[in-house]
């Protein structure tokens, strides 16, 4: 637990990224489980996941792939 602790406060765009996953997961099962006991279709919560997944997908990989040390970490990012 500590482990985590620490790498959360080491890389804080790790912890923005898994805090919006978690939060978005519990937002998508709890408006899922209330359609389907409407008995309304599931694709606009599908295409919004979708989407969702699109934005936050990419942010993540970049996150933890700087976590692992596959890409160098920069103070500042310029443009050349």
């Amino acid at each position: 637990m500590t482990n985590t602790l620490q790498v959360f406060r080491a890389n804080p765009g790790v912890m923005i990224v898994t805090s919006l996953m978690i939060l978005a997961n519990l937002v998508f099962g709890f408006i899922a489980f209330i359609m389907t006991r409407s008995g309304v279709s599931l694709r606009p919560l599908i295409f919004f996941a979708g989407f969702f997944a699109m934005v936050v997908g990419p942010q993540a990989l970049f996150h933890y792939s700087q976590t692992l040390g596959w890409i160098p970490k920069q103070d500042r990012w310029t443009l050349v």
